[in-house]
């Protein structure tokens, strides 16, 4: 993998522009994200070391089709099998992530959102968990989303998710570049 050292200026959002050097690959992560919602909350993968919250899913393997990828970190994720519905929108993100050596890695992601459901009887939903160390799930209700930091895209990955809830618009592309 090539890397390439660059300055650049960005709006972040909630924040002023950033004007920083860093050293950054130049590859993006394409990443199938699921929904699920279930008693008026949404399953949130939360990492354990950091905090941070995010949609279920993982990276797409290169000529593995979005929905497989999704059904296949699900699996890997939380031990269950999914139905994989409705594509709801996409979603582009950039953010740093901290390294044990001080210096800062560099992400730039296009994640792919879908609904998913369970394909047994939502009653056990209530105990889901984690099939990995270093994530765990919560369900957050939906009322309270706001108040959350999701990474990536912490307001506009909630205003999917709510516009998904609420059957509104479809389809959405939302990006923390300005």
């Amino acid at each position: 993998m090539k890397s390439i050292l660059v300055k650049s200026t960005f709006h972040v959002e909630h924040g002023p522009h950033f004007d920083y050097t860093r050293t950054m690959s130049n590859e993006i992560e394409i990443i199938a994200r699921g929904l699920l919602l279930h008693n008026d909350s949404v399953l949130l993968c939360q990492n354990r070391k950091h905090g941070y919250l995010f949609l279920p899913g993982g990276h797409i393997d290169f000529n593995e089709p979005a929905k497989v990828a999704l059904a296949r970190e699900i699996q890997e994720e939380l031990g269950i099998e999914v139905e994989i519905g409705e594509f709801l929108g996409t979603c582009e993100s950039a953010f740093d992530q901290l390294r044990k050596d001080g210096t800062f890695r560099r992400h730039h992601e296009i994640n792919l959102v879908f609904a998913i459901h369970p394909t047994y009887s939502t009653a056990s939903l209530d105990s889901i968990q984690s099939q990995e160390d270093h994530i765990q799930f919560i369900w957050q209700p939906l009322a309270s989303l706001k108040d959350k930091t999701c990474t990536p895209l912490p307001t506009r990955i909630s205003d999917l998710i709510l516009a998904s809830a609420n059957s509104s618009t479809r389809n959405r592309w939302i990006s923390s570049f300005v």
